[in-house]
C-alpha cells in the first residue's frame, strides 16, 4: 500500500468499528465458553473418578481461602469474578435479544 492509497481510503465509521469489536468479542466469548466447557468436563470426570480426593481438595481450598489469603486479595478476586459473570450474562442477554430463536419462545 502506498501513501496515495492510504489518503484515498475512507476511515471506518463508528458503527463499522463497533461491529468489528462486537464480532471479535463474540469470537472471544465463544472460545472462552469452549475452554470453560472443557474444564467443566474434565473437572466432572475427575470428581466422578475420585470423589473423596475432590472433597478433600475443596475443603483445603476453602480453608486456604478463609484463613491463608488476605482479605484484600479475596475482595479483589470476588470483584473480578462477579464482573466477569455480569459481563457474560450481559453478553448472553444481548445475543438472545439480537438473535432470537423459536426455541426460546417455547
Amino acid at each position: 500500500m502506498n501513501s496515495t492509497d492510504f489518503a484515498t481510503e475512507t476511515p471506518p465509521t463508528i458503527r463499522e468499528h463497533a461491529e468489528d469489536v462486537r464480532r471479535a468479542t463474540a469470537e472471544l466469548a465463544d472460545t472462552a465458553r469452549g475452554a470453560f466447557a472443557d474444564v467443566k468436563d474434565r473437572a466432572g470426570a475427575g470428581i466422578a473418578a475420585q470423589p473423596h480426593a475432590s472433597l478433600a481438595a475443596a475443603a483445603a481450598l476453602g480453608y486456604v481461602a478463609a484463613n491463608g489469603v488476605p482479605r484484600l486479595a479475596l475482595t479483589l478476586l470476588w470483584s473480578a469474578g462477579t464482573r466477569l459473570a455480569v459481563t457474560a450474562l450481559a453478553g448472553a442477554l444481548t445475543d438472545a435479544a439480537t438473535n432470537p430463536s423459536t426455541e426460546d419462545l417455547e
